[in-house]
């Protein structure tokens, strides 16, 4: 008798606990009966609730792209504030009409608290492939649920530079109380932006003597993401992911990712070469490209019928070998030299043409290693 009496205290003890629980989570599939679940091929874990122990859930649902709602016990549905506005190729309620670009994931669940983490793209147009999709569209909301009702919501948007992303002034916060009635709700911050960080230490400046030339970009500023070319003094605004400022050999460089990093700079008139040109440049290879890859260019793939069109081309192959394309009237011209350069070493690459010698030539550390005739054409 006295080890029944033991048995069942123990019992009570458990239906207790599980009765005191306060927070959980789970995926299900939730069954609305609305008409795009006709069509819905996802499985059955394809929605997420979030258990706020007898206060009620908080349930992020297809039927909205995710977007999440509170639901007390009472059954009424309060839905939580759309910060960022989402359009896409679907209804205002469900903008990503089959979720193709929405998501949710349980990110970690404890007794003190659960995290969930929904990934949308905010704004999009019909397509297949939906036009303009990158990863400066997307959207990063992280939900911190508590079992008090209590939510730290922060959304971070994506933006076309790396260290924008990083920054942590950017990410929007809010915090929300999850009531019988209602969501409160109020913003901890608004995006803002951090101080810029120093320029990077460049090396010694070398005072070269040369001609005036008609383009010149230093790379000196060594921060942010614009460069100045001298000679007009117009800035140009540095491409790609993230802006890498290195030690150059005279000053600051800049390190191009071989992808997306470039600069585009746009002379007032096209740079005259149809009696004369030098370009010059100073490069040090991280990796060789996957095919030929320009270090300037002027003009690509001029039409054959525009005679007075031209164009060059100084650049790097796949090998590791110096290139340099010229086109006077409908014909490009080419010349490449054979030695191949060492990745991790700064070289001088040069390219000229004289209409007066008739004669293209490229220069590896003054050294000439490729040449041809140009025959008037």
């Amino acid at each position: 008798m006295k080890r029944t009496v033991i048995i069942m205290f123990c019992l009570g003890m458990i239906l207790c606990s599980c009765q005191d629980q306060q927070l959980g989570a789970y995926y299900t599939r939730i069954k609305s009966g609305e008409p795009f679940e006709r069509f819905s091929r996802t499985g059955e874990f394809a929605d997420l609730v979030v258990e706020i122990g007898k206060l009620g859930q908080v349930v992020f649902w297809r039927g909205s792209s995710y977007l999440p709602y509170w639901e007390p016990r009472s059954g009424e549905r309060f839905w939580f504030e759309e910060l960022i506005s989402r359009t896409g190729d679907g209804t205002k309620q469900m903008p990503d009409r089959v979720n193709t670009y929405s998501h949710v994931q349980l990110i970690a669940k404890s007794a003190d608290s659960v995290v969930v983490h929904w990934r949308y793209l905010a704004q999009f147009v019909k397509g297949n492939p939906s036009p303009g999709v990158g990863p400066e569209g997307f959207v990063d909301e992280y939900f911190t649920f508590f079992s008090d009702g209590h939510v730290e919501r922060s959304i971070r948007q994506g933006q076309k530079k790396i260290d924008q992303w990083l920054d942590n002034s950017l990410v929007i916060k809010q915090t929300l109380t999850l009531a019988s009635n209602g969501i409160s709700s109020e913003l901890a911050n608004t995006a803002g932006h951090s101080p810029l960080a120093e320029p990077i230490a460049g090396n010694p400046v070398i005072d070269w003597d040369l001609p005036e030339p008609l383009v010149n970009f230093r790379f000196d500023e060594g921060l942010g993401d614009q460069t100045l070319e001298e000679i007009v003094g117009k800035p140009s605004i540095v491409a790609g992911r993230k802006t890498q400022w290195r030690p150059g050999i005279s000053g600051a460089c800049i390190q191009f990712d071989g992808y997306h990093t470039h600069v585009q700079f746009n002379p007032k008139e096209k740079l005259p070469i149809s009696e004369a040109i030098t370009i010059q440049a100073y490069v040090a290879l991280g990796a060789y490209p996957w095919n030929w890859c320009p270090i300037v260019q002027q003009c690509d793939d001029l039409p054959d019928d525009q005679d007075d069109d031209y164009g060059f081309f100084l650049g790097i192959s796949g090998e590791g070998r110096a290139g340099f394309k010229l086109r006077i009237g409908s014909d490009w011209l080419f010349i490449e030299g054979e030695p191949v350069l060492e990745r991790r070493t700064w070289y001088q690459l040069t390219a000229t043409y004289s209409s007066e010698s008739a004669t293209m030539s490229l220069f590896l550390d003054n050294e000439r290693v490729a040449s041809r005739r140009v025959m008037p054409g």
